[in-house]
């Protein structure tokens, strides 16, 4: 979404970007060895080693004591999710079935790992060398939980042993906000980088394990699951450059969000563990015709430092490389209340595919509110995302009185007010939220240019401007560049508010002209 109301604030100190032992990990530049994609089906699941038993995982009122759950740990709560029988992590009750995991449906083979499993660097390249080449590794749980010295050990050595890794969060929509536990997973080593090995960051999100009175969806309703949900997808996008993939089951994603297709542009991670994994995953939820990595079982077995574990067994697509899905940043590419015939409609389509603007997300789909005017919070963030998300340390003390450095967009507004784009008002405020007029958004844009040597003409270009006016300059810059052509009846309307299709008219005609897209941070 362009505006959250969530304030990007950790309720937890940021242990990892405190202790000297988290420095290499969060810098995320491993030298990886290089190695192979597996082009072939993936293997079975490694057979038991004689003699021994895999290690137990933990039971569900363990995980549930400690606050730290697997990927998975409650999608056999999930009566439209098959699964497999084998020996399971998920042992909520004595009864679970015990076996030998099925054979792996066709993919690249991998696996996802929490705190609850052990390995050292030995048993990494085992696994790489029988065929597994990508792992999860849980980095958080709500914003509270971090696997610290575990998450540290198996991204390294994931990484070390040659493999793609990518981080996972586990949700509790109940206990703080989307936008907070987004903010605590990236502190905490949920990050992305653009190095052609490491995978999207993805949400863990699925059946509430706890019986404590917000039932399965934490006591949210579908609308209110689809914002939370929005704001963890959006604060780890402008956070990381990445959009998260998700993980869930098709009963969750239809039971707690309404089977929303809004966030199609986030990559799927399904979970179904049928008896027989030839037969695919079964149904998807809405808006995913393709999964790209799915969690099929709950049971292969693993070397570790005292014999064999069980650990779950994934795939990726085999319509997918991983190698892609490493270096592919996804945006939106539509919206469901602009149709192609709307007006504005190609520059709309150019502001999401362009990652200028997200909209907002909802049951039926995503929306632009084409309608609706921009605020100067929003306007901050199009600009920012405009020049290219450039890099930018904000100073520790706000430009502006009402845009405390807690606030969402502190960045986007302390860099617009670095360059020169905007200087605020006299009192010292920024009135983020609200509306951009169309004078100021003359401003905005012309300072955005690089306030170019211009010279207007003496006649006024609209009848409501005469040359008199603060802006009359940079309106009639605007109008001369083509980015505006003004109303019908010869005005500008100057004091007007801009509504959002206008200001994707703006920023498109302004790209089409090929103006500078990189201020100066002076």
């Amino acid at each position: 979404m362009d505006v959250m109301n969530d304030p990007l604030v950790p309720r937890m100190p940021l242990r990892c970007l405190l202790a000297a032992g988290c420095a290499a990990l969060l810098a995320l530049g491993l030298a990886v060895p290089a190695g192979a994609e597996a082009a072939t089906p993936a293997p079975s699941a490694s057979p038991e080693a004689p003699g021994s038993a895999p290690a137990p995982g933990p039971t569900l009122d363990q995980m549930n004591a400690a606050h730290d759950h697997t990927l998975g740990s409650t999608a056999f709560m999930d009566p439209s999710a098959p699964k497999n029988t084998g020996p399971s992590m998920r042992s909520a009750s004595p009864d679970t079935v015990s076996g030998s995991a099925s054979t792996a449906p066709a993919g690249v083979a991998g696996v996802d790992v929490s705190g609850w499993q052990t390995f050292n660097a030995a048993n990494w390249v085992t696994m790489y060398n029988n065929g597994i080449r990508f792992a999860y590794v849980k980095a958080t749980e709500g914003s509270t939980y971090y696997s610290h010295q575990e998450f540290a050990e198996q991204w390294n050595d994931s990484a070390a042993a040659g493999m793609f890794r990518g981080i996972y969060h586990f949700a509790s929509p109940n206990t703080s906000s989307g936008a907070v536990q987004a903010q605590y997973f990236v502190a905490h080593g949920g990050t992305w980088t653009n190095d052609g090995k490491t995978l999207p960051p993805l949400l863990d999100i699925e059946y509430n394990p706890y019986g404590d009175g917000t039932g399965t969806c934490y006591g949210l309703s579908q609308d209110e699951m689809v914002s939370w949900i929005q704001s963890f997808i959006d604060t780890v996008q402008q956070l990381t450059g990445q959009y998260p993939a998700i993980y869930s089951t098709t009963g969750w994603w239809s039971t707690c969000t309404g089977n929303t297709p809004a966030f199609a542009n986030s990559a799927l991670f399904i979970a179904s563990w049928p008896s027989n994994p030839s037969s695919g995953p079964g149904t998807l939820p809405r808006g995913w015709p393709s999964y790209t990595f799915w969690q099929w079982t709950d049971s292969t077995i693993q070397p570790s430092p005292t014999g064999t574990q069980t650990v779950d067994g994934d795939v990726l697509s085999t319509s997918l490389s991983l190698s892609s899905v490493a270096t592919t940043v996804t945006r939106p590419t539509s919206f469901a209340d602009v149709p192609s015939s709307y007006p504005f409609s190609t520059e709309i389509t150019w502001l999401a595919s362009a990652g200028i603007s997200t909209g907002w997300a909802t049951p039926q789909g995503r929306n632009f509110q084409p309608q609706t005017p921009i605020a100067r919070d929003a306007m901050a963030a199009f600009l920012y995302r405009f020049a290219g998300s450039p890099a930018y340390t904000p100073p520790t003390t706000s430009p502006f009185s009402d845009v405390p450095t807690s606030y969402p967009f502190y960045t986007q507004i302390a860099w617009l007010a670095a360059t020169g784009i905007t200087t605020g008002y006299g009192d010292g405020t920024f009135h983020p939220g609200d509306p951009v007029n169309r004078d100021a958004m003359a401003a905005f844009l012309y300072r955005f240019a690089g306030s170019p040597a211009y010279t207007p003409p003496t006649t006024p270009r609209f009848s409501d401007v005469p040359t008199s006016y603060p802006f009359s300059t940079q309106i009639a810059w605007l109008a001369a560049t083509g980015i505006t052509t003004g109303y019908g009846d010869g005005t500008f309307q100057p004091g007007s508010a801009v509504n959002r299709d206008a200001m994707a008219a703006f920023l498109y005609r302004y790209h089409q002209d090929g103006l500078p897209t990189s201020p100066v941070v002076h």
